[in-house]
């Protein structure tokens, strides 16, 4: 339960940041559009830096073998 309410947190801290950055009221279509575009980039960016550090974690030598 914990998890769920740091990584919902976490979301609406970003959100806030997205908004408040690009300076956009959340009150006509082409705003919102442009939030979840950004959004989704964002997003996008997180997922791709997860997988390139879980793809070199296990690229490494954990241990050796004599």
């Amino acid at each position: 339960m914990r998890i769920f309410l740091v990584l919902l947190f976490l979301i609406t801290l970003g959100a806030l940041l997205i908004i408040s950055n690009n300076n956009l009221k959340m009150n006509n279509q082409e705003n919102i559009n442009k939030f979840f575009n950004i959004s989704m980039s964002w997003e996008n960016e997180i997922y791709s830096n997860i997988h390139f550090l879980t793809v070199q974690t296990i690229k490494l030598k954990w241990c050796t073998q004599k």
